[in-house]
């Protein structure tokens, strides 16, 4: 399993490359686009309403977006 680190709005891998970030309501690859937006998140991953939006959004891109 791969491990990642939510550190404010930064999310980061093992090695500590950056794979995603949160602005606004937005969460932007390393490239700086916009792959996805929270709401869409929430409506993906069930539990996640509750949750901190950047932890929601590194399982998104963890579990999700890479297909782990």
């Amino acid at each position: 399993m791969n491990d990642f680190k939510v550190k404010n709005n930064e999310i980061r891998d093992k090695s500590n490359r950056k794979i995603g970030e949160i602005k606004n309501d937005e969460i932007r690859d390393s490239s700086n686009r916009k792959i996805a937006t929270i709401k869409e998140i929430r409506n993906e991953i069930d539990g996640t309403d509750t949750m901190d939006p950047a932890y929601a959004a590194a399982l998104w891109l963890c579990f999700v977006k890479r297909g782990i």
